[in-house]
């Protein structure tokens, strides 16, 4: 409750704790009520789960394989980040819905976070800017603890070797499929974003060359993920690429 108090020079404040222990001369107006939230990213159980990614099969998490409880907010959403805890990945609201297999191997976290409205920073990660770091992150809010997601690369993937460059680019990129496969004639590539959106596809034919190229001037700047597949036998490769 909020008062306003008027009062004459004889009210002393000094050990008062309570209202009723005012003595003196002075006068509170009406309270106004003040609801304070709180709220509570809760404790997830479950896993920690380990993917191999770049295969081409969903990597999901099964509804009922991770357990949420003692959560409390007006809002409620599931996040990916780094291992570093810093950079958000992915955003869903259900985990059900985070797919893994189209990123890169290494180890990411996921955490519940309850939130209330007026929460600032909390967009889709298309870019790698500051409004994907949890520290961007403005307003009422907690996180639960995190189920670590270790994703590892499948054989032909850590075999093969595609190189992209310039990578950060804001032109053209170069794809290196040299060691990638035997195969040039019939290759695919297509660019997706951090959300798993396609935005580009094409077929390549490199018979007589090892390098493919296609242009990033009409993206937006941020994080993209460039996956080549050989068509014939299936094997396919995902790299990592930043648009300035």
């Amino acid at each position: 409750m909020v008062w306003h108090l008027s009062y004459e020079d004889n009210v002393s404040f000094e050990g008062v704790e309570n209202a009723a222990d005012l003595t003196g001369c002075f006068s509170l107006t009406n309270p106004i009520t003040v609801i304070r939230n709180s709220p509570e990213g809760g404790e997830i159980t479950g896993g920690p789960f380990e993917f191999t990614v770049g295969d081409g099969t969903p990597d999901t998490i099964a509804e009922d394989d991770i357990v949420l409880a003692d959560n409390v907010g007006a809002n409620s959403i599931w996040l990916v980040t780094n291992e570093e805890e810093t950079i958000i990945l992915a955003l869903a609201d259900s985990y059900t819905k985070l797919d893994f297999d189209d990123t890169e191997a290494g180890t990411s976290l996921l955490w519940h976070l309850s939130y209330e409205d007026g929460l600032e920073g909390l967009t889709p990660p298309d870019e790698e800017d500051e409004d994907h770091l949890i520290s961007g992150l403005l307003g009422c809010f907690s996180l639960s603890n995190s189920i670590t997601i270790t994703k590892t690369a499948t054989s032909t993937t850590a075999k093969s070797g595609l190189a992209l460059y310039p990578n950060p680019s804001k032109g053209t990129v170069n794809v290196d499929v040299s060691n990638f496969s035997s195969n040039k004639d019939d290759l695919n590539l297509k660019v997706y974003t951090l959300q798993k959106i396609q935005i580009y596809s094409r077929d390549y034919n490199l018979k007589n060359s090892n390098l493919a190229t296609f242009d990033v001037n009409g993206f937006e700047g941020g994080v993209y993920f460039v996956r080549v597949t050989d068509n014939i036998t299936g094997k396919s490769e995902i790299k990592r690429l930043v648009v300035n």
